[in-house]
């Protein structure tokens, strides 16, 4: 449980002059700023249980992407998978989630971030649970993708969600502690599947198809987005949503129930009762639009304020670092079980590099089904795994702490630029320990970005188009994955060197715009 951050009660010194004179108007008539009724609130009991579902979110999503990097070797004889299907294995998740990102940041800013979230929450775990008995590899592929397609939503509208329960100063904070959830799942994905993996057992299904260990591992993943979507069931709507829309009263309602759950005080003891509009009436989204047409029009005229200067600009930088960082964590990142079992099993020293030409990881032949197939994994990945996850959740916490006194960008550019310098040292380094810290921190330092990124993607961006800009920096982020994890299966072993060299040269250059952004 993140620490108890400091409440933030309204008063004579720290409320904005729109609504510091509660005490010289009538309280009925009395027209507050969000902002100020959101601040009388305080920290609470709604906000901790907003970190904690935006946490379980956040781990589904991880799971059901990066999951795979356990899912590959046990599978492939079942599934009879080649080199390049795997490649396709461990993309086709985020193929599915960076497809529909605009279609989704379009509906989560027009019908609402927690309705979206919650449908798709619901139809990503129904595939998943299918996939974990689809009989041939072509429809455990559809079933991936499919797992894809309705995860990006709660992917691409988890993190406006949260910042908007949330005041401005507390937003980068509650960020970085629901992200910890994502080092968490660095860790769960390794440590559920060394403990499933290590049994041994053939359940009948039908046809020649039975169901073994690494299809119970599919269902394991699916558990935190089973309880995320029921815990969100009984959450409400973001408030700053509705006042995005014009819905004043319904953002009220939202604030008195938060204020009676954090308070534990009667309802007529909050003093908003009436709160100022943001926007004008003719700027309100999310009016119902019927026909293509109209809801492609609808659609480009979220999109519009994007692309005028300065946001244009902003979007411009931060997709290209999103791209660079899911390139780096997740296209090299869901291959480390299986290049860590290359290394493990490897009878020689030398570079990671010099070890993958000596013994590739994977042959282009079709693996068939019968005795020569091994589709176990060594215990030295599973402990090389729980390594990772644990520098993973080290570097999340330690952000948590440190993100407000410090500052997104002046992170970003330390964390880009070692990852980086990591990535190119392992053209070099031998000894086995210290490649494989290099290799974690080449792979963690990416990942964790991700969270910085969108931190400072919500504070960026207005409200009305927030999760349009984060699913399109998104989507450009599960561009990176799909290209990266595609570039490692073609190119690892016929030009390993350059390929880790490009990867690292893609961080850097990241590293470098990010001093183009603002908040630094």
């Amino acid at each position: 449980m993140p620490p108890r951050i400091k409440d933030d009660v309204v008063s004579d010194r720290n409320c904005s002059s729109h609504s510091i004179e509660i005490n010289k108007q009538d309280p009925e008539t009395k027209a507050w700023l969000f902002d100020d009724a959101l601040q009388f609130i305080g920290f609470g009991k709604v906000q901790i249980m907003c970190i904690f579902i935006c946490g379980l979110i956040l781990s589904a999503v991880i799971n059901e992407t990066m999951g795979m990097m356990m899912i590959i070797t046990p599978s492939q004889c079942d599934l009879q998978l080649s080199s390049t299907a795997k490649g396709m294995v461990s993309s086709t998740g985020f193929i599915g989630i960076m497809i529909p990102a605009y279609m989704w940041g379009y509906l989560a800013d027009t019908k609402g971030r927690k309705k979206i979230m919650l449908f798709s929450l619901f139809c990503s775990n129904v595939a998943a649970v299918c996939s974990s008995v689809a009989p041939t590899f072509t429809v455990f592929l559809i079933c991936r993708f499919v797992v894809g397609f309705f995860v990006s939503a709660a992917s691409s509208s988890v993190y406006a969600y949260l910042g908007e329960f949330h005041i401005n100063k507390h937003r980068s904070t509650v960020i970085a502690w629901a992200s910890m959830s994502v080092g968490i799942s660095a860790l769960y994905i390794p440590a559920i599947a060394w403990l499933i993996l290590s049994n041994d057992f053939r359940l009948p299904l039908f046809g020649a198809m039975d169901f073994r260990p690494w299809r119970l591992l599919l269902l394991a993943y699916t558990l935190p987005g089973f309880c995320a979507a029921l815990m969100l069931t009984r959450f409400k709507e973001s408030p700053r949503y509705f006042m995005a829309q014009g819905r004043e009263e319904d953002a009220l309602k939202v604030l008195q129930w938060m204020y009676v759950k954090n308070r534990k005080e009667n309802v007529e003891f909050y003093p908003v009762k009436k709160l100022i509009s943001e926007i004008e009436r003719e700027q309100v989204t999310g009016k119902a639009a019927k026909g293509f047409t109209q809801i492609v029009k609808s659609m480009w005229d979220q999109t519009q304020p994007l692309l005028k200067k300065p946001l244009v600009i902003f979007l411009a930088i931060n997709c290209y670092m999103m791209f660079a960082v899911f390139f780096a964590s997740g296209g090299i990142g869901i291959w480390f079980a299986d290049l860590q079992n290359t290394v493990s099993t490897s009878n020689i020293s030398g570079t990671v590099c010099q070890l993958i030409n000596y013994h590739p990881p994977h042959t282009n032949e079709t693996i068939e089904a019968d005795e020569s197939c091994v589709d176990t994994i060594p215990t030295k990945v599973y402990i090389d795994s729980l390594i990772l996850g644990t520098y993973y959740t080290v570097a999340v916490f330690i952000i948590a702490f440190i993100i407000r006194r410090v500052g997104r960008g002046y992170i970003l550019a330390f964390g880009l630029f070692v990852s980086g310098i990591c990535g190119l040292s392992l053209l070099w380094l031998e000894d086995p320990m210290i490649t494989l810290t290099a290799f974690s921190i080449f792979i963690v330092n990416a990942g964790v970005s991700i969270s910085v990124i969108s931190n400072g993607v919500v504070a960026l961006f207005p409200t009305k188009v927030r999760a349009m800009a984060v699913c399109i920096i998104l989507m450009c982020g599960r561009l990176g994955t799909t290209v990266g994890s595609n570039i490692v299966g073609v190119f690892i072993e016929s030009n390993c060197e350059a390929t880790f060299a490009f990867f690292s040269i893609v961080v850097l250059v990241a590293a470098c715009l990010n001093f183009f952004l603002p908040f630094r």
